[in-house]
Order: C-alpha cells, then sequence, then structure tokens
C-alpha cells in the first residue's frame, strides 16, 4: 500500500484542526490523558522556547499519522556543535509496517 503523506511543524493551528488525530497517535505510545486545546497550546509553546520541535506526517486528508521531536542542543565534546536529540517517534497504528520511517 502506497500511502502519501507530508512531513510538517506541528502547529497551533494544528492543535485545533487535528487535535484528536495529534493525541491519538501518542496513545498508541502510551495512555493519554484528556488535555484541554488550551493546555496543548500551552505545552507546544514550551517545548518550541526550549529548542524543541514538534513533526507531523500528515496524510493529504488530514490524518496524522506519525510524530516526532526534535531538541538541539549544544554538545558537550565541542564548544561550538550543536546536537540533534529524536524522542516521541510514533506512528498510529495502522500505518505500521509501512516502511513510513524509511522515506
Amino acid at each position: 500500500m502506497n500511502l502519501e503523506y507530508e512531513i510538517k511543524e506541528l502547529k497551533k493551528e494544528d492543535l485545533a484542526e487535528d487535535k484528536d488525530g495529534f493525541l491519538e497517535t501518542l496513545g498508541n505510545l502510551s495512555e493519554t490523558e484528556e488535555i484541554s486545546l488550551e493546555d496543548a497550546e500551552k505545552i507546544l509553546f514550551e517545548i518550541n522556547s526550549n529548542n524543541g520541535t514538534i513533526y507531523i506526517a500528515k496524510t493529504f486528508d488530514g490524518k496524522i499519522i506519525g510524530t516526532a521531536k526534535l531538541l538541539i542542543e549544544k554538545n558537550l565534546l565541542t564548544a561550538e556543535g550543536k546536537l540533534g536529540i529524536l524522542k516521541m517517534l510514533q506512528l498510529e497504528k495502522n500505518t505500521k509496517g509501512m516502511e513510513l520511517q524509511l522515506k
């Protein structure tokens, strides 16, 4: 099966449009509790303020099928270098085995 999707940064507007899809995808990793749109926006702002970015994989019909959080930190091994750390990688359960992570 060939699933077409785009990868983009999660924005405040995406929480309002696709809140259930985003939280449902996270729910594949662990149970998620009910969260208000206002609280979700505050958390996203905090992540973005601390050198973090959440990316989403979204089908062209608007369904969020994957998420990843990228943190940029200074690297202790080099004074001027930075290090990117991927966290919270998660795929929607119906897309597992489709090799989306390889694209």
